[in-house]
């Protein structure tokens, strides 16, 4: 079973098929559980136990392939339920060769049974980076190699912005107090890019915009940062390396944002 957290924004809100794009760290995983089609019917089970019909399809944009979930049921009401900013648990799993998508609220019960853990008020959740996209569009990647992160350095500098966005502001903060924000590396580590896993290089990001720098969908500017008194300057070698290499212009639409509004 694939695991993941999604935070609610407006593309699921307001489009009729409620996309959910899969980060691309699950990649693999969507293809040893069998996603490999370019469309794989699933039943969806939503946060109240409604069952909707959707689907599950990979295709390749302009810059590299991607997988989607979609509802072919529109405007279900336990979907439209759900408000931008909320944040939920997705499963995505097969029984035989049926597939199947759970979407469960971050209070549930049986999110116990997940790989995920959160930190205390006081401690800081560690989250795996997501991949970053090729360098060229349209590139196709077929070497894949882990990069051993400094765990320690990330949950340090999480620690120092109490979970807090240094790029939006917004932070992940739970019913019960915990908190939970993610590492972002403004020069990617392994190749092509090659950077460093050092204090100059790591953003405290939220989810969403982890997604966007990742995607390249926003620039770094470095008056817009937050930046502790007390800690070390973000390395401006990298913000260029972000802005000139990375980032693709306003123009360029992630696959979430590509889908017609039909009223």
């Amino acid at each position: 079973m694939i695991t993941f957290i999604f935070n609610i924004g407006e593309a699921f809100v307001n489009y009729h098929s409620h996309p959910i794009t899969i980060p691309k760290r699950y990649f693999q995983s969507m293809e040893k559980e069998g996603f490999v089609k370019e469309r794989q019917d699933v039943t969806i089970i939503c946060p109240d136990g409604t069952k909707a019909i959707g689907h599950i399809y990979s295709s390749v944009s302009s810059w590299s392939p991607y997988y989607q979930l979609l509802f072919d049921t529109p405007y279900i009401n336990p979907v439209k339920s759900l408000k931008v900013g909320d944040v939920i648990f997705v499963d995505i799993y097969k029984d035989g060769s049926q597939g199947f998508v759970s979407l469960r609220s971050l209070n549930d019960a049986q999110t116990a049974n997940t790989d995920f853990t959160f930190a205390e008020p006081e401690e800081i959740t560690e989250a795996i980076d997501i991949d970053v996209p090729p360098e060229e569009p349209g590139r196709e990647t077929i070497t894949v190699s882990r990069i051993i992160r400094d765990t320690k350095l990330s949950t340090e500098i999480k620690e120092l912005y109490k979970c807090r966005c240094q790029v939006c502001g917004f932070r992940v903060e739970f019913d019960n107090g915990q908190l939970y924000a993610e590492s972002h590396h403004i020069k990617p580590l392994g190749t092509p890019h090659n950077g460093p896993d050092s204090r100059g290089n790591i953003l405290c990001v939220c989810p969403n915009c982890h997604a966007k720098l990742d995607y390249g969908a926003i620039q770094i500017e470095p008056r817009k940062i937050n930046v502790a008194v007390d800690a070390i300057p973000l390395c401006q070698d990298y913000i260029d390396y972000h802005n000139k290499r990375i980032y693709r212009k306003p123009n360029i639409l992630l696959p979430n944002q590509a889908l017609k509004l039909t009223e």
